[in-house]
């Protein structure tokens, strides 16, 4: 009878074992590294964790926290990793368990079931059985050993290594802690076709295998995408609205529109990338859709999706992933020539890590290719199959699987369907399991996507069921393959494959208990959720993220329920206050907000909810309308609405986030007043909770009010206030809250200050500061309203033009179209001042009809009088009066006098157009009007300018005595900035007057 080399060397290996732990107990005491039998039973006690080890064909980088094979990277988790190297530094030694642990997990309890989880990976990553080879070995109620032979590693092996280590891909591609097998001649012919044909569409049934597949292609060229790989599992995802948002979340695209597309396109439209959009079957059309906008817009972008059924979309290539190689009816199959073929050779690998004692030898090799013929070579069926062979061995698998076909099937074996083969392997699997199991397994039906085990035991564990049993039978599904387990950041993930999942719902469905599972499933997340949001405020959002982020989908489904019939409202309102966050810092603006309109809706219905979460959710709406749908009526109702609960509630916190936002909605429609009485509230609130940081935030709302009201020297004085006494935030909730960088904001809110007082080269630095701040973070808010800012800094159009371009691509990347309309006007009146109204007016007249639209009206005053400037140089006399004349009615309507004075310049330029007495002394009038306006604002860059005109229209007709005595003083106050352009035109006139 012959052996084949999946098990070959299993009983030397073993007995090998145990002799060099016999040894390895006998000197452990007296010798720090001994070698027995090519086993070196632990390390040099110098250096050996800084220059590594080698057994088998693994290099161990300790320092580095690496593992290579043959020179590649194998993908572990961090525990995992810390597990090897406790391991190998005792390698030959018998490790109890608790001892492990406490290596691992120093100062903390762990549950023995986590230790096994990671010895799991362990042996999964390393093949640990196959074709011989035998690394861990567990020495029954004693604890583990690591029996392969270590040695140090040599300076060749080290310095390959240390390359390896020190160019690891920046791609984060999710790790495949077990070897692929049969799948190397499709994984090259779709890692050819995606490289020439950009767009590929892996095709197959459910449990083929698609997804195993595309992670396999995506890492064998990652290389090839400088500009990254990205992975986007649409398989929890239900709602076919959401799969651009979702792609644009996992690429790291803000979605803060109702249609983030374009922002995804312009994202991705330089990036030499690839994107793979995992089970698209359910989301077809949508999916199709996604790939074909992405496609056309992003030219070097390649696309990898995997469905059950061709996307039909343009220029899409299908690769139709087949079963994998069965063997033919034989009864004198051979183990040699059974593993010939990948069914068999995956049943035995994955059977031998189930399984210790399991060997194919030539007696069951018939039996085995039976099995993997019955199943069709579909990898998930062979590989639950392969996991019962511990339970009912070769022959006893065999029976149970062929009766749980004919059951199924009703002798119909060659007409069934794939979908329907999986099913039955279910069936005989979820037969198999004890009474207690079955129950475990179909309540976590009600998990979508990945889970945690603390949530695993709040819905698994009532009645029957003991919390103390679950995290044991966790461990007992994850061996046979009804469970998925993987480990990130330290973080043991749970997850049920899709068509397990299906399977388990339905089982939980007849049994009546869905929704009560649903609620606890509910309530966990709530309660989660609600903790989290304290720690807003003292972890980074990566932190916090890596933490909570990748509940979403849980999340959603919790939600989804909640609000359906038969659901539970009060709940669903309680996690959807409480989840706000991980919408926000998701940067899912648009889900965040009809998710808190459905809630709200749910208020409205329900008289007994708690006013906190009213307050939460409207404070909440209101800012999420802001930047999807712009200062609309509704979010400022909204926010009156929770400013209303937040004063009943005595909530001084919450009371200064909605005055913030009724401020910036004052701000944004042009209502000066409203936005000082705001800011004179927020200040006075601020006081009284005693937190300096909001007080600083209260100085510079009312700086910037009282600027746009016209009081440049108390603007100054409150403005230099926040910079004095500003102080950092205790934690990341203030920007939660004020969602800006507080300082950069200040600084070129002084910067415009400054400018109009006279000090254009301190404006200037200021400005520059506030730039270089806020181009160190990522693009968000702050970048685009400090650019934006600085683009309106009327006195230098070297950094308005710099500013622009960024202005316009970063807001169309993160899909925020309002500043994107106003990043148009800007460079419509760089065009303008810069001599070319031609193409400058009608650019601008475009730009501002999609800002007005926006509701976004702070600086359209200011936006209509250059308009004005720009039809008068090209002779449009009357509509270039009636816009300066809107202009200034909106000013003195709305109190915002910040432009009048330089409206009023402009009224009088063009009234110098028509020539005759009445509008010489017209002009005249304005310009007059103009300086007492600057002067009572004490602007004196206005004041300037006004002087200028006014001077030049008394020298052209004859009044030079006149023009200098109303120019020269005005020019005498400055100090600074005469190479600007206002000082020299003003310095230029001063001279040929004097020269007169």
């Amino acid at each position: 009878m012959s052996r084949v080399t999946v098990a070959h060397v299993r009983t030397s290996a073993i007995a090998n074992s145990a002799q060099a732990v016999r040894r390895g107990q006998r000197h452990a005491a007296t010798v720090r590294q001994v070698h027995f039998s090519g086993v070196n039973v632990g390390w040099p006690a110098s250096d050996a964790r800084n220059r590594g080890v080698t057994f088998g064909a693994f290099h161990l980088l300790p320092e580095q926290k690496l593992l290579l094979e043959a020179g590649r990277e194998v993908r572990l988790g961090s525990r995992s990793l810390e597990v090897l190297i406790a391991l190998t530094e005792h390698a030959g030694q018998i490790l109890a368990k608790a001892e492990l642990t406490a290596i691992v997990w120093p100062n903390t309890f762990v549950d023995e079931a986590n230790l096994r989880v990671h010895i799991g990976a362990l042996r999964k990553a390393l093949r640990d059985g196959q074709e011989g080879k035998r690394y861990i070995v567990n020495v029954p109620g004693r604890g583990y050993t690591f029996v392969a032979p270590v040695t140090a590693a040599d300076d060749t092996d080290q310095r390959a290594a240390l390359t390896v280590a020190r160019s690891r891909s920046r791609n984060d591609l999710p790790s495949l802690l077990t070897r692929i097998v049969g799948r190397d001649d499709a994984i090259d012919t779709i890692a050819t076709q995606i490289s020439r044909h950009r767009f590929v569409t892996i095709v197959g049934v459910g449990g083929m295998g698609k997804t195993t597949v595309a992670l396999a292609v995506a890492e064998r060229v990652a290389h090839e995408y400088v500009g990254g790989t990205y992975i986007v599992d649409l398989s929890a995802l239900e709602d076919r609205n959401l799969v651009v948002s979702v792609t644009a979340s996992a690429i790291g695209v803000p979605v803060q529109s109702q249609n983030p597309l374009p922002g995804l396109i312009a994202f991705l439209r330089e990036q030499n990338a690839l994107l793979v959009l995992d089970t698209c079957e359910h989301l077809i059309e949508d999916c199709a859709a996604l790939a074909e906008g992405l496609l056309k817009g992003a030219p070097g972008l390649h696309v990898l999706a995997t469905s059950r059924e061709p996307l039909r979309a343009e220029g899409e290539r299908i690769f139709r992933l087949p079963s994998l190689g069965v063997p033919p009816q034989q009864e004198d199959m051979s183990a040699e020539r059974a593993l010939q073929f990948s069914s068999v050779e995956l049943f035995a690998e994955r059977a031998t890590a189930n399984f210790d004692a399991f060997e194919l030898d030539d007696a069951i090799a018939p039996i085995v290719a039976g099995i993997c013929r019955r199943l069709d070579g579909i990898p998930l069926a062979i590989e639950m199959a392969a996991g019962q062979v511990n339970i009912l061995g070769v022959r006893g698998l065999a029976k149970h699987l062929g009766d749980a076909f004919l059951l199924l099937t009703q002798g119909r074996r060659t007409a069934l369907p794939r979908h329907q083969t999986l099913g039955a392997t279910l069936d005989w699997s979820h037969e198999l399991l004890p009474d207690s199991e079955r129950i475990v397994f179909r309540r976590f039906a009600v998990f979508v996507g990945d889970f945690a085990a603390e949530a695993a035991v709040v819905v698994a564990s009532v009645n029957e069921i003991a919390e103390a049993d679950v995290l044991s039978m966790i461990a007992n599904l994850v061996a046979k393959s009804l469970l998925v387990a993987r480990i990130e950041d330290d973080i043991v993930r749970y997850r049920l494959l899709d068509t397990t999942r299906a399977y388990a719902h339905r089982k939980l469905v007849d049994s009546g208990e869905l929704g009560a599972c649903a609620r606890r499933h509910a309530e966990f997340y709530r309660d989660l959720f609600e903790s989290a949001e304290m720690e807003v405020e003292t972890r980074s959002k990566n932190e916090w993220l890596a933490l909570y982020g990748w509940r979403i989908d849980n999340v959603r489904a919790a939600l989804d329920w909640a609000f359906l019939p038969g659901g539970d409202p009060q709940l669903g309102v309680a996690l959807t206050a409480a989840s706000i966050p991980l919408w926000t810092l998701h940067g899912l603006t648009v889900e965040c907000r009809w998710r808190i309109q459905r809630a709200i809706a749910a208020i409205e219905t329900e008289t007994d909810m708690n006013p906190r979460d009213q307050m939460r959710l409207n404070a909440a709406l209101g800012w999420c309308l802001d930047p999807t749908k712009g200062p609309i009526p509704e979010a400022a109702a909204a926010w009156r609405r929770a400013l209303d609960a937040a004063e009943r509630l005595d909530d001084g916190d919450y009371q200064l986030r909605v005055l913030w936002g009724l401020w910036v909605y004052s701000m944004d429609v042009g209502e000066a007043l409203e936005a000082y009485r705001l800011a004179r509230r927020f200040i006075e609130v601020a006081t009284r909770t005693g937190d300096g940081a909001d007080v600083a935030v209260g100085d510079r709302l009312m700086s910037i009010s009282l600027h746009y009201g016209g009081d440049q020297p108390a603007a100054r004085e409150h403005i230099d206030r926040m910079l004095l006494n500003y102080v950092k935030p205790r934690s990341a909730l203030h920007n939660v809250r004020f969602h800006h960088d507080q300082m950069a904001l200040a600084r070129v809110t002084l910067a415009r200050i400054l400018w109009l007082q006279g000090f254009s080269e301190q404006a200037t630095k200021a400005l520059r500061i506030a730039l270089t701040e806020v181009r160190s973070q990522e693009p968000g808010p702050s970048l685009l309203h400090v650019i934006a800012e600085a683009a309106l800094f009327i006195g230098d159009l070297e950094t308005a033009e710099e500013c622009v371009p960024t202005l316009l691509d970063v807001s169309s990347r993160t899909g925020l179209h309002r500043w994107h309309a106003l990043g148009c006007c800007l460079q419509a009146i760089l065009h303008i001042k810069r001599g070319d109204p031609t193409t400058g007016v009608p650019l601008l007249r475009s730009a501002l009809d999609t800002v007005v639209s926006s509701g976004f009206t702070r600086d359209y005053s200011t936006f209509l009088g250059v308009m004005a400037e720009g039809l008068g140089r090209v002779d449009e006399v009357a509509p270039a009066r009636a816009a300066v004349e809107e202009a200034i009615r909106r000013c003195e309507q709305t109190e915002q006098l910040l432009c009048l004075p330089e409206l009023l310049r402009i009224r009088g330029e063009l009234e110098l157009y028509e020539g005759t007495p009445e509008a010489l002394t017209a002009a005249e009038d304005s310009f007059l009007r103009a300086l007492d306006q600057a002067r009572a604002q004490s602007a004196l860059a206005w004041e300037l300018r006004a002087a200028t005109s006014l001077a030049r229209l008394r020298h052209n007709h004859g009044r030079n005595h006149e023009a200098l005595a109303a120019l020269a003083p005005v020019y005498a106050r400055f100090s600074e900035g005469f190479d600007t352009a206002d000082l020299i035109q003003a310095h230029t006139l001063l001279t040929a007057l004097k020269a007169l």
